[in-house]
C-alpha cells in the first residue's frame, strides 16, 4: 500500500470520528510533520479524499472538510 493511500485512509477515520469537523481547513505543512512525510504524498492523499467527497479542494485557499451525509455513508 502506498504511503498517500495510508494516509487518505487514516484522514478518512479522522473526517468520519469528528476529529476533523465540517468547513475544517487541512493545514498541510501541520499534517505534513504529523505524518513524517513531505507534502507530496499528502497532496495525493488529498486529491484522492477529494474524489471520495470528503474534502473538497480550493485552488489558492486549501483544502476543507466536507462531512458526509447518513446517505453517504
Amino acid at each position: 500500500m502506498k504511503r498517500s493511500d495510508r494516509i487518505a485512509e487514516t484522514l478518512e477515520g479522522l473526517i468520519i470520528d469528528g476529529t476533523f469537523a465540517d468547513g475544517d481547513r487541512l493545514d498541510e505543512v501541520q499534517l505534513a510533520a504529523r505524518f513524517e512525510v513531505s507534502r507530496t504524498p499528502l497532496r495525493e492523499a488529498f486529491q484522492r479524499l477529494a474524489i471520495s467527497g470528503l474534502v473538497e479542494q480550493i485552488p489558492r485557499r486549501g483544502v476543507f472538510v466536507r462531512q458526509p451525509g447518513p446517505g453517504q455513508l
